[in-house]
């Protein structure tokens, strides 16, 4: 499984991959989105993305959902950087952006049989979002859970920072 990201004028403009990738190349907002099989827990998902120049998916419009689901490549359940495991209902993006853009399914988040506090599509929400447990299985039924990683000009850590990798030394 590879992803070769090539830096053009400063923003990764196109993608050559063997897995699922989905390419946003809006010269504005250079983004993508790759999905990556579960199970991993939330963090460890979180630390993956970050260890391959990215971050866990954050999405601030209908364009962006549209792109990180179309990554999954049909209907699974995934991870995205969405969370509230510091305080219950309040949810936070990995970069610390602000929550501008939501499109829970109805009825969630709910934390449905116990402690959901990561955020991600489900196999029955398909564009929605879904709480999820955060250790890597849907509680429910025992299935793994996937992650999407997002990579481009909008790649920052938990503390505001860029975290991208430069492609060209590696």
């Amino acid at each position: 499984e590879t992803n070769d990201f090539h830096k053009n004028e400063g923003d990764y403009l196109s993608c050559e991959y063997d897995d699922v990738t989905m390419c946003n190349n809006n010269a504005a907002n250079t983004k993508s989105y790759t999905y990556y099989d579960g199970p991993k827990s939330w963090e460890d998902a979180k630390n993956d993305c970050h260890d391959r120049g990215g971050m866990l998916a954050v999405i601030h419009s209908q364009d962006e959902n549209d792109a990180a689901y179309d990554s999954l490549g049909g209907v699974k359940r995934a991870y995205i950087g969405l969370h509230d495991q510091h305080q219950e209902h309040d949810f936070k993006w990995v970069d610390g952006s602000y929550l501008d853009y939501v499109n829970w399914a109805p009825g969630e988040p709910n934390s449905w049989g116990g402690d959901e506090d990561c955020a991600g599509f489900h196999v029955h929400g398909g564009e929605r979002w879904n709480d999820f447990a955060c250790g890597g299985y849907d509680d429910g039924v025992s299935d793994a859970i996937g992650y999407v990683c997002q990579f481009g000009t909008d790649n920052r850590n938990d503390f505001g920072t860029d975290n991208r990798k430069d492609r060209r030394s590696s």
